[in-house]
């Protein structure tokens, strides 16, 4: 059995968050663990499909790619501004915004460093990434001043407490060049002479990477290839694939992305003002773009 699907970027991330949530890595983790992750627009998800209801805590998102450009939420710059530390070397370690699900229940305000401290073998920790390759390899943003941000020190401590990491990823962040290439081009941020929004640079993450397709696969057993990508009217980030496989499993496939239609997000990323933002390293500070939608 053969079937054509469409999903838009919304609907991709709950779809994903469905497979990751049904993971042999994350089921483990609920039971016996902890299951970390970086707030994002995926892994809003991925809480509200475990816990059953979308999270209330401040800061759900840390930093996106908005119509202005890059930026940051307004919470995490009046943390970074009050907690100077957050810029030094070690800085990221100090980040205390992790969701964590832990027996059942979902806190925030445990720092990195002492999650770390915490986590093992049995542990999950999920971030969203900004990239993926034609090789499925997967990259993320750093706006913070410390070369690596958050993810970095992940990564360094993931090496030594062996903890599983994921990176879910919907197709609408494909790259046509590799990440290795990408990160290159990026790795002087600092001295670019324009940039709309933060300057950042990109960081090549390894770990188990989640597309559209690894999600199906996981749920249903059936195959998805891309046949299509774009659209109009808001489908300009849309992915249309073609899912074959046995009826049962096709049969399944469509009830699970026909859950995931018609997805939003619940939450409102909180951007700055241009005309009150002071950041010395956005060349849209100050707000006098015309094309600005203030």
């Amino acid at each position: 059995m053969r079937a054509q699907v469409t999903l838009l970027p919304t609907e991709s991330k709950k779809l994903i968050a469905k497979a990751l949530a049904n993971a042999d890595e994350v089921k483990t983790a609920l039971k016996e663990g902890l299951v970390v992750m970086h707030p994002s627009s995926s892994t809003l998800f991925l809480a509200e499909e475990i816990m059953g209801k979308v999270p209330e805590t401040e800061v759900w998102m840390c930093g996106a790619i908005t119509p202005r450009a890059a930026c940051g939420d307004d919470a995490v710059k009046v943390w970074m501004t009050t907690h100077p530390e957050a810029r030094g070397k070690g800085g990221p370690e100090s980040f205390p915004f992790s969701w964590v699900i832990e027996k059942g229940k979902l806190s925030q305000g445990e720092t990195l460093a002492s999650l770390f401290a915490r986590m093992g073998p049995r542990d999950v920790y999920v971030k969203g990434v900004n990239a993926i390759d034609p090789q499925g390899k997967v990259g993320v943003l750093i706006g913070n001043e410390v070369e690596g941000g958050t993810i970095g020190k992940v990564i360094a401590a993931q090496k030594h407490k062996n903890f599983n990491i994921i990176y879910p990823v919907g197709l609408e962040k494909l790259i046509p060049v590799s990440i290795q290439e990408a990160a290159a081009a990026a790795r002087d941020r600092l001295n670019l002479s324009y940039a709309m929004g933060s300057r950042c640079s990109l960081l090549l993450c390894e770990g188990k990477v989640v597309t559209e397709l690894k999600a199906i696969k996981l749920l249903t057993g059936a195959e998805a290839i891309p046949i299509a990508a774009g659209g109009v009217d808001g489908a300009e980030g849309a992915i249309t694939l073609l899912v074959s496989g046995e009826d049962n499993q096709v049969i399944l496939a469509i009830a699970y992305i026909e859950e995931a239609k018609g997805a939003k997000i619940s939450r409102e990323f909180r951007q700055t003002d241009c005309t009150k933002c002071n950041d010395e390293h956005c060349s849209l500070r100050g707000g006098t773009k015309p094309w600005l939608k203030i």
